[in-house]
């Protein structure tokens, strides 16, 4: 049974052990083979049945699909299968191709490592470079990833040249025949066969249910830690808000008293401001009542004086008056009475008349 990933040579090294192009091949590094296939062929004494597979990790047919037409053959090859060669290229033993390896030992079983042998493709690189598998091997590093495949087979392993002269193809072909007839001694002529499979199946699906079912809890255990940190977190920023919400309630709550005392301050000044205006104008008002009076005091005085001066300054004019008409008219002495008692009439009446002039003022 040849098994691998797509693109190593899988069906170019089956048509090589068969000694004549049974399966289609190509260089392309895409998979040819879709489906199993089977060749039966007389090499060297022995009557072979090789079995071609699809290549695993193709992106055109998912894992599954191809370990279940996989699985087909083990049906087919009964009684069992007595070698399944695992092929890779020489070189770089890739992530995908442990890959493959683990996949098919989920599905077989560890005990079908007892039958694996490693076949490397790709053997005219090391013709090229004049060395052979054997001096290839113990070069490579403990740590590689293909030092750990072939720690799995027991260090089973050959290699070939597909595109090689026929009489190398044909040593290389006998070489691997020798290593299976090896290989059936070891086993004691037994076969992996079709109730290892099914039980290793079993045992597969069994595995596969207990990681689910691990996977689920863990999941399960995982939604339940986000959930429960997704609402520790939430309390904590709900009580966050709160909090900060309850800080700016307080800080407002202060701005307002600040406020509040800061315009009753205001009023305060405002209020003794109108206090102290009030008292400024009612001191203007009494100043100017004061001065209004001191003023009437003084226009009543000045009116008096004036008047004082004006009647005196009559009486004076009078008395000269007097004088001269006196002087003037002694040689009539009647006469002159009764002039003087006409002027005396008319000063009376001037100062009657003054008199009810200040007492209507």
């Amino acid at each position: 049974l040849l098994i691998g990933r797509t693109g190593v040579g899988k069906s170019t090294t089956g048509n090589t052990i068969l000694g004549e192009d049974v399966f289609v091949a190509d260089t392309s590094g895409e998979s040819v083979t879709r489906k199993t296939e089977y060749a039966r062929s007389l090499r060297y004494g022995r009557n072979l049945l090789v079995v071609d597979t699809p290549g695993l990790f193709d992106t055109s047919i998912p894992n599954n699909e191809t370990m279940i037409e996989i699985a087909q053959c083990y049906s087919q090859t009964a009684p069992g299968l007595h070698a399944i060669i695992v092929v890779t290229t020489i070189g770089r033993f890739t992530q995908q191709e442990k890959d493959t390896f683990d996949f098919f030992l989920t599905h077989l079983g560890e005990e079908v490592i007892d039958y694996m042998i490693v076949a490397f493709t790709g053997k005219d690189r090391l013709n090229h470079e004049k060395r052979t598998i054997k001096q290839f091997v113990p070069n490579l590093k403990d740590e590689s990833d293909l030092m750990w495949l072939l720690n799995w087979t027991e260090y089973r392993y050959t290699a070939f040249d597909n595109g090689g002269y026929r009489a190398d193809r044909e040593a290389e072909v006998i070489e691997l025949l020798e290593m299976i007839d090896d290989l059936v001694k070891e086993n004691e002529g037994s076969y992996y066969t079709n109730d290892m499979y099914k039980r290793n199946e079993k045992i597969s699906k069994e595995r596969c249910e207990e990681e689910k079912r691990k996977e689920t809890a863990k999941l399960e255990t995982e939604i339940q830690s986000v959930k429960k940190s997704t609402q520790n977190e939430f309390e904590e920023k709900q009580m966050e808000r709160e909090k900060k919400f309850e800080n700016q309630k307080i800080e407002h709550e202060n701005n307002m008293k600040k406020l509040n005392a800061k315009f009753n301050e205001q009023e305060s000044d405002i209020e003794k401001i109108k206090n102290k205006n009030k008292q400024d104008l009612d001191e203007m008002r009494r100043d100017i009542e004061q001065r209004e009076m001191a003023l009437e005091v003084r226009r009543i005085e000045t009116e008096r004086d004036i008047e004082i001066r004006l009647r005196e300054e009559a009486e004076r004019k009078l008395i000269d008056k007097e004088i001269t008409f006196r002087e003037e008219h002694r040689s009539h002495p009647g006469f002159v009475e009764q002039a003087l008692m006409a002027a005396g009439a008319v000063v009376d009446a001037n100062k009657g008349k003054k008199s009810g002039s200040q007492y209507r003022k």
